[in-house]
């Protein structure tokens, strides 16, 4: 029991230094993967729900992620502290202004490829996924 009781120990003192680290932080950012959503037993995650918090206290700057399930975006943190390096799958992106938008907006359009909806803009909207074999930008 006592080397139970050590190893519990000596958790709380490195989740002490980092939280420390994370409060002396000017720039604290998050890189996650696929197993931040290990514990996905709600929709979104608690450890991405714990990333909100985080952002919200103003502590974490910017989630940087190999995830493209939505799961960030969902869980409110902004989209312009959000890099998505692999794309989303639920987002389009206009090919001229930058304008994201939810993939089920276009659902209802008959044509494969939708014009923009920004007024002057001439662009078309492209799935941010990225596959495998496409670079990432």
């Amino acid at each position: 029991m006592q080397r139970i009781s050590e190893q519990f120990n000596y958790l709380d003192q490195q989740v002490e230094k980092l939280a420390t680290l994370i409060r002396s932080s000017n720039n604290f950012t998050a890189l996650t993967g696929h197993h931040i959503r290990s514990d996905a037993s709600k929709d979104p995650a608690k450890s991405i729900m714990g990333l909100k918090g985080l952002h919200e206290s103003k502590l974490l700057k910017t989630v940087i992620t190999t995830n493209f399930d939505n799961q960030h975006r969902k869980s409110g943190i902004p989209d312009n502290h959000l890099i998505e390096l692999h794309g989303n799958m639920c987002t389009s992106k206009c090919t001229k202004c930058g304008k994201i938008i939810d993939n089920a907006s276009l659902a209802n359009q008959s044509s494969q490829i939708t014009s923009c909806d920004t007024a002057g803009c001439e662009g078309v909207y492209k799935s941010t996924f990225k596959q495998m074999a496409e670079t990432i930008d």
